[in-house]
């Protein structure tokens, strides 16, 4: 009874093995073609796409742009706007009179 039940079970092994190994994933340029299938045999066209993908970048376009005033008046450490840079700028200006000023006096000693 025991090697009846042994052999059953094993012929019964046998043929599912057989099936996983007869299955294979499917290659990287199945599943392209695939999708590429997929989207040809979908309702959207290709201007359809195409439209939606402008669409897509114009949008994100906007949003920076309107993002971009929040962005420079809430710079973080590092980052200047130009008025920052003109206090720099203006600083550097004092600080050139300065050296101008000690230059002039030194010469003059």
């Amino acid at each position: 009874m025991d090697t009846s039940s042994d052999s059953k079970s094993e012929s019964s092994s046998e043929p599912k093995r057989k099936c996983t190994r007869s299955r294979s994933s499917p290659s990287k340029d199945d599943m392209v073609l695939e999708i590429l299938e997929t989207i040809r045999s979908s309702n959207n066209s290709a201007e359809a796409l195409e439209i939606d993908c402008c669409f897509a970048q114009l949008g994100s376009t906007l949003s920076s742009l309107l993002s971009l005033r929040e962005r420079i008046m809430n710079a973080p450490d590092g980052s200047y706007t130009k008025y920052d840079l003109q206090e720099v700028n203006d600083d550097i200006e004092h600080v050139r009179a300065k050296k101008k000023a000690l230059l002039k006096d030194q010469s003059a000693e």
